[in-house]
């Protein structure tokens, strides 16, 4: 299987959950109790988010979540958007295991 399937496959299992298959219509990647992913694999990520993260990750005190805050700006008359990054194991730790149908404990 392709890398990004196998990540993809892993992700799901980690959350309890199963990937669905591409089958070439709308469809989420997997779905964990309320959450819908869409799974994306790269071999290298920005440096700079890199960064950003394990910035966070050293200033967050025990039993805080370090976070980062992604903001776009796309331009004069467009509403900002912000978008919230995290370790998976940090999401998956704060949210603990899920099952089929809701959050588990």
């Amino acid at each position: 299987a392709a890398h990004w399937k196998r990540h993809a496959r892993k992700t799901a299992r980690l959350l309890g959950a199963a990937r669905n298959p591409n089958t070439g219509h709308a469809a989420p990647d997997i779905v964990a109790g309320p959450f819908v992913v869409e799974h994306k694999s790269r071999k290298t990520l920005p440096k700079w988010l890199l960064e950003a993260l394990e910035q966070a990750r050293r200033n967050a005190a025990p039993g805080q979540t370090p976070v980062v805050v992604l903001s776009w700006a796309p331009g004069q008359g467009r509403k900002v958007q912000r978008y919230v990054m995290l370790r998976f194991e940090d999401w998956a730790e704060w949210h603990g295991a899920f099952e089929a149908g809701g959050k588990g404990g």
